[in-house]
């Protein structure tokens, strides 16, 4: 979930030496509208009600998806919103501009958007990716030129913007060698599982939770960073974000995570425990995706995600205006007031009760 450790638990994987991780994109959220709240006056009216009366749980189930237009959907998945992020307004302005009129343009797109990164393709004589040589997460910036050019190819010729996320995930898949782990990272994407597992059915899927006044401490300041940076995700922030609608989010995905894990469709950890147990908890993730979970392998990917490193040497607690920023647990305490505290706690309380969560 959004603001839950999934950065952390994706350079765990990325520094393991059997598994290639990709950054950041969710291309079900590029390809398709979802039925929300925000756009539906009855389900805002049921959300309401949920949050009234505490039952969250039984606000996740029976999402419905609609199509974007073709246009719409190429625009979210390349032309300054997904997997070719722009920042500034002008940027990805300019970005949408350049969207394709037929495959043939497809090859100036690319040349073009890099261009705009400031930012060079891999080299094309470079051979497929190896787990053992890369212990970072990868991302556009990594792609050959032909590479980019087929993948644009690929999603701009889909039938259906239906079709989309699967073709993303078959062709960044196979850029590995065969047999490849290949790790990807969506933080809000137990809303799609259903759609998920429709078209990757043998993918082992993990969730990260976290304490919801925490994620919501540092959702907070994450919006006002990304806000300042011009970032596509941080141009509507508001200060102190409506902490009702927060916690009723993370409690609603909260609620479709518990119940996913209970019926066996993923695996659940918690923050925290990478925290207090990262050997036992990390141990448990390698176990369930079959790959090395020995003493070593894990001391190694603990020291290569260290705080301290990944954050340019600052110490766990030490503020920062970051994308990585304290690195603790509980945070809440310092930063919420005691009404804030109790109205997160009214909103989303049998959640974070049954994740283990205390009120105090």
């Amino acid at each position: 979930m959004y603001k839950c450790g999934t950065s952390w638990l994706l350079h765990c994987l990325a520094a393991h030496p059997e598994i290639i991780a990709w950054r950041e994109f969710d291309p079900y959220v590029a390809a398709l509208r979802r039925d929300s709240p925000r756009n539906n006056p009855f389900k805002r009216i049921t959300s309401i009600i949920h949050t009234l009366t505490g039952r969250l749980d039984l606000a996740h189930g029976n999402h419905r998806f609609f199509p974007r237009s073709r246009a719409d959907a190429f625009t979210e998945f390349f032309l300054g919103m997904g997997w070719i992020p722009m920042f500034g307004h002008d940027s990805r302005q300019k970005a949408k501009a350049l969207l394709p009129q037929r495959t043939e343009d497809i090859p100036n797109v690319a040349d073009e958007l890099f261009a705009m990164l400031e930012q060079n393709f891999r080299p094309e004589r470079l051979p497929k990716y190896e787990p053992p040589k890369f212990h970072y997460t990868l991302g556009n910036v990594n792609f050959k030129r032909s590479e980019m050019i087929e993948l644009m190819q690929c999603i701009y010729q889909c039938d259906t913007p239906r079709d989309m996320p699967k073709a993303f995930y078959d062709y960044v898949s196979n850029l590995s060698t065969p047999d490849t782990l290949v790790a990807f990272k969506a933080a809000d994407q137990i809303m799609s599982l259903r759609l998920l597992q429709e078209d990757l059915p043998k993918t082992k899927l993990i969730a990260v939770v976290r304490d919801g006044r925490d994620a919501l401490v540092s959702a907070w300041k994450y919006e006002a960073l990304m806000h300042d940076s011009e970032a596509p995700w941080g141009a509507k922030f508001k200060a102190q974000k409506n902490l009702i609608e927060f916690m009723y989010t993370w409690g609603v995905r909260a609620s479709a995570i518990f119940q996913a894990s209970n019926e066996g469709k993923l695996l659940m950890i918690r923050y925290e425990d990478l925290h207090r147990d990262f050997e036992g908890t990390m141990g448990k993730v390698y176990d369930y995706l079959g790959v090395d979970s020995c003493a070593d392998t894990i001391a190694s990917v603990k020291a290569i995600t260290d705080f301290e490193k990944v954050s340019g040497g600052r110490q766990k607690g030490e503020e920062a205006k970051s994308v990585v920023r304290k690195g603790i647990v509980g945070d809440w305490k310092n930063e919420l007031t005691q009404q804030q505290a109790d109205l997160a706690w009214r909103v989303a309380r049998r959640q974070l009760l049954a994740l283990g969560y205390s009120e105090t």
